[in-house]
C-alpha cells in the first residue's frame, strides 16, 4: 500500500503510524520524503494510517490521518 501526502516544509521527516482491526496506533517507519510503500498488511483489513510530521528539533505538527482497506 502506498501513502502519499503533500510536504509539510523543507527538511521535515514524517513519521507514520498504522492502526488495523482493534488494535491502536503503531509507528511502523520515520520517512523524509512525502511517501511511503507499507508492505505486509493483510487483505481485507481496514487499516487507519497516520502521518506526523516532526521537524529538525523533534518536535512534532498536526498529523493527517485516513483509513483504507487492504483489497
Amino acid at each position: 500500500t502506498r501513502l502519499t501526502w503533500p510536504s509539510a516544509g523543507i527538511g521535515m521527516q514524517y513519521q507514520i503510524y498504522v492502526a488495523g482491526g482493534s488494535g491502536g496506533f503503531a509507528q511502523v517507519r520515520t520517512v523524509s520524503s512525502t511517501s511511503v510503500t507499507l508492505t505486509g498488511l493483510r487483505r481485507g483489513v481496514t487499516y487507519q494510517f497516520q502521518v506526523v510530521p516532526v521537524n529538525y528539533y523533534n518536535s512534532a505538527g498536526p498529523g493527517a490521518e485516513t483509513s483504507a482497506q487492504i483489497p
